[in-house]
């Protein structure tokens, strides 16, 4: 019994583990979106017709953002029973190719749009795995703890060192430019995507992956 339960904590612990690196690489979307969008000067091209100041534009783009995460949602269930724990993978891909498209793109709004939609669309998929993942594997002794890791600890902790780390490091290689932080930032979160997607072949083969 104590084995299963010190096998089951470390679990607990992989897929907080994973929170906290998803909110540790989106915040940074989230963060410099406003900068980006003012460094592209896009408040002096107009959009749909209309010229729209830096605050309107970052603030349609935060609504975008929100919308990924809220329409992906609502196919979550589908998405998880496929995929399974690979789920956490495609989350983080989905997060890198949000930002590269942000970097590639840092004049064009309507890719602006598509960039932050699409990144997104990696919260809705990491954090319901992971809260599901973490109350199969958690027991009643712990169970307060154990939510309260996953749903609040771990992605705080992880929005709070996000600017510590990628701000400083980006800024220090890069200097400034907010394109370069995306293009870096979501170069590496495609890097994580593909350790996450080795982890969880691994983790399939052990038998120690969520597959439902």
């Amino acid at each position: 019994k104590t084995a299963q339960r010190t096998k089951g904590n470390k679990q607990v612990y992989y897929y907080c583990a994973a929170v906290f690196v998803l909110m540790l690489f989106y915040m940074v979307c989230a963060q410099n979106i406003s900068s980006h969008i003012r460094n592209g000067g896009l408040a002096d091209k107009p959009f749909l017709g209309m010229s729209l100041p830096v605050t309107t534009i970052a603030g349609i783009a935060t609504a975008v953002q929100m919308a990924g995460g809220v329409i992906v949602g609502f196919f979550f269930g589908k998405i998880s029973s496929k995929i399974h724990d690979y789920v956490m993978a495609v989350s983080m891909a989905l997060l890198g190719i949000g930002m590269l498209i942000l970097s590639l793109f840092p004049t064009t709004t309507i890719l602006i749009f598509v960039g932050v939609f699409i990144a997104g669309m990696s919260i809705s998929m990491m954090m319901p795995r992971c809260v599901y993942a973490t109350s199969i594997y958690g027991d009643a002794s712990n169970s307060a703890l154990v939510t309260t890791f996953v749903t609040s600890l771990a992605p705080s902790v992880g929005s709070f060192l996000s600017p510590v780390l990628f701000t400083n490091l980006t800024t220090a290689i890069g200097g400034e430019s907010t394109v370069f932080r995306y293009a870096f930032v979501g170069t590496a979160a495609l890097c994580v995507a593909v350790i996450i997607a080795i982890a969880t072949t691994v983790r399939v083969k052990r038998g120690t992956a969520i597959c439902d």
